[in-house]
Order: C-alpha cells, then sequence, then structure tokens
C-alpha cells in the first residue's frame, strides 16, 4: 500500500532538485546554468503559497517503510 505525505520547507532542496530533474536541460538554459536554476527553486521552495512551495508536493512510499521528509 501506498501512503501520501506532504514536504515541509525543510525539504526545500529536495523537492527543487526533483523539478529540476524534471526538466534538466530547459531550466537551466533558462537561468544560465544548472546552479543558478537550483538556487531559484530552492527559494522558491520555500515560499508557503509559491507555485514551487514545498507544501504544495507531495510524496508517495510504501507503508511498510520508514519513510520520512528528511
Amino acid at each position: 500500500m501506498k501512503n501520501l505525505s506532504r514536504w515541509n520547507d525543510a525539504n526545500s532542496a529536495k523537492v527543487a532538485t526533483l523539478i529540476l530533474s524534471s526538466a534538466p536541460v530547459l531550466l537551466p538554459y533558462l537561468f544560465t546554468d544548472e546552479k543558478k536554476a537550483l538556487n531559484f527553486l530552492v527559494n522558491a521552495a520555500q515560499r508557503e503559497h509559491g507555485q514551487y512551495s514545498a507544501a504544495r508536493h507531495h510524496f508517495a512510499y510504501s507503508a511498510n517503510s520508514n519513510a520520512t521528509q528528511s
């Protein structure tokens, strides 16, 4: 069985890395390099009500695993 959990601000870097991996060519191109794109996404993930807010993203995990948000 799969469970869903919501990310939180402490997971901003993980959310940003996940989003960046979904568009590994386009985002670095738009921001001129990967580090700038990742920095933007980390900051955006920390905004409570933003499009990339960690609070708006969820992750799935197996019910029998010891998955945590950290």
